[in-house]
């Protein structure tokens, strides 16, 4: 089962995440559920209650699991209609909400789906270095993420980078969030940083081995990052969008939130 696959209990709208060494980032030390897993979790949690796939999912990451933790995910189904579905996710560890999710579900048979956008002309995965971050590891989430480096330009905050889940799993909601939330880490001055939100768009499911991920830094501000990204699949289809605050690390590349405990 995919590290970041909620499993069902006793009640039809109720899940639980058990935070296995895969699911995390962070010191050696300081294990904790990584963003992307924790939102990824509570949309697979909020499909399988809503029976359609997601649409649109605006996260707020309120605190952090740890290392072998338990995450129970409450599902709301907030309004039904015939197209869409809107449904609210609630995780938390014991007392304490870790993620609020408001999200919408649904398609329309016999569409016609339309791209305007393409991606950036780079090479491919195979012709890209990869990409080494400290604040990975071969016994947390680094051992199943792969990234390579297509185009770094720190002065304009842009980056393209081919990210790809060596598990083999197939695209689903789930895994599109987690590799989203690498937006936060896209260049190197932004490696560990802590993100507050994620606001993820989804067009596309298609199976591709890479994701190519056009990331814009929008700008630095009081100690935060703001950014957006573009996932394309390795055919030049997109497959989501996502946009992210987060507080930006240290310059010495330190975690930038200790994670204590919040109300």
């Amino acid at each position: 089962m995919p590290f970041f696959s909620p499993t069902p209990t006793g009640s039809p709208r109720q899940f639980k995440l058990h935070v296995v060494p895969a699911a995390t980032v962070g010191p050696p030390d300081r294990k904790f559920l990584m963003g992307g897993v924790n939102l990824g979790a509570a949309l697979e949690a909020l499909e399988a209650v809503a029976a359609r796939p997601t649409l649109y999912a605006s996260a707020q990451f309120l605190s952090f699991a740890g290392l072998n933790d338990r995450v129970d995910i409450d599902v709301r189904v907030r309004s039904e209609g015939r197209s869409v579905t809107q449904a609210t996710a609630l995780n938390s560890v014991g007392d304490r909400a870790i993620l609020r999710v408001s999200a919408a579900f649904g398609e329309r048979d016999g569409a016609t789906d339309v791209q305007f956008v393409q991606p950036p002309d780079v090479p491919s995965a195979s012709n890209c270095e990869p990409v080494v971050e400290q604040q990975l590891s071969s016994d947390d989430l680094g051992a199943h993420i792969e990234k390579r480096r297509a185009l770094e330009d720190e002065a304009s905050g842009y980056a393209a980078t081919w990210i790809r889940c060596n598990d083999a799993l197939p695209m689903t909601s789930g895994l599109i969030a987690v590799i989203a939330d690498h937006l936060a880490g896209a260049l190197p001055r932004t490696r560990g940083a802590s993100s507050l939100d994620n606001h993820l768009r989804i067009l596309n499911r298609r199976e591709t081995g890479w994701l190519l991920c056009e990331t814009q830094m929008l700008g630095y501000s009081a100690g935060f990052l703001h950014g957006e990204t573009r996932l394309f699949a390795e055919d030049g289809v997109l497959i989501a969008l996502a946009s992210q605050s987060a507080a930006l690390p240290s310059r010495g590349g330190d975690w930038a939130q200790t994670h204590t405990k919040r109300c």
